[in-house]
């Protein structure tokens, strides 16, 4: 996963350097339009610790001076498992994927930093055990709804291209819970 987040950062900074060489690359301190992101980090699902990667794809409309509000569309996996053993059996349960779609305000706090807050719907698969009839243990993959917060900080390498770090908690049904910090590089089109 390292080296696809090192080779995408290396090919979106050459291509970006030609279309720098005709412009100041931070004329506009709003950077508006579509966005695409992959992201990894750090994932939590209240018992258990894993990683999570996956892409996002987002739009942002400059509403002030620079403020701007998006919606975006995210699509997550997690190595986040859950095993249980009784010798000679042993079950694994697997957590993921996650889609997310959600409403997300940025605030440009200098030519190279934004700030932005997000909030929207969560629908996640999460793994489970349950003791048979018989009292054998099963396993099961049921889907959470849910509602996910976010908050994070972005740095504008250039006008095309940038860096991003993120918080999220989402909250599930039924208890069900996730916490993730990530990580990302971006481009806009």
């Amino acid at each position: 996963m390292k080296r696809i987040l090192l080779t995408a950062a290396a090919v979106a900074l050459f291509a970006d350097g030609a279309a720098a060489q005709q412009a100041d690359p931070l004329q506009d301190p709003t950077p508006a339009g579509f966005r695409a992101e992959l992201i990894a980090g750090y994932d939590r699902d209240g018992s258990e610790d894993g990683a999570v990667y996956g892409a996002r794809l987002g739009y942002d409309l400059p509403v002030a001076p620079r403020v701007l509000l998006g919606i975006e569309g995210e699509f997550t996996d997690v190595t986040t498992e859950q095993q249980l053993s009784f010798p000679p059996t042993s079950l694994t349960v697997g957590d993921g994927p996650d889609l997310y779609v959600g409403a997300r305000a940025t605030f440009m706090i200098s030519d190279r930093i934004g700030i932005h807050a997000g909030l929207g719907y969560t629908r996640a698969r999460h793994g489970s055990f349950f003791l048979e009839p018989n009292g054998s243990f099963g396993s099961q993959e049921v889907f959470h709804d849910g509602f996910r917060a976010s908050a994070g900080a972005q740095f504008l390498l250039s006008s095309q291209v940038f860096l991003g770090i993120e918080y999220r908690r989402s909250d599930y049904e039924q208890g069900f819970e996730r916490a993730q910090t990530t990580g990302s590089i971006g481009f806009r089109f």
